[in-house]
């Protein structure tokens, strides 16, 4: 039993170790940046990403999506609609690899 429990163990361990080798090699695939000097509100819509909110001169939003692989269906959206901005992201509907996504919104005091 104590073999069957290091043998699982050491399996888990190999495989954390490689899921952390690859989330390493994740590289830029979709980004842009607006600035929007008019925008009263902002609307995220993106599960899969990391958000920070920083104190800027303008209102400026810059997202990014980072994968392992490049796929022409990963996309960032900035959309502007009248005082207000959407932004969200676009991915493979059947992604071969891992993403993670990032937005920073800077923000006037």
């Amino acid at each position: 039993m104590k073999a069957i429990f290091a043998s699982l163990m050491l399996l888990l361990s190999v495989a954390a170790s490689a899921q952390v080798e690859r989330i390493k090699k994740l590289i830029p695939v979709a980004e842009d940046t607006k600035e929007l000097p008019a925008v009263k509100k902002v609307n995220v819509n993106a599960l899969f990403c990391r958000v920070n909110i920083l104190a800027g001169d303008v209102l400026k939003v810059n997202a990014r999506i980072d994968a392992i692989t490049e796929h022409p269906d990963y996309k960032v959206n900035i959309e502007n609609a009248g005082d207000e901005a959407n932004v969200s992201f676009a991915v493979p509907t059947d992604p071969q690899s891992s993403y993670a996504g990032e937005i920073t919104v800077y923000a006037p005091k």
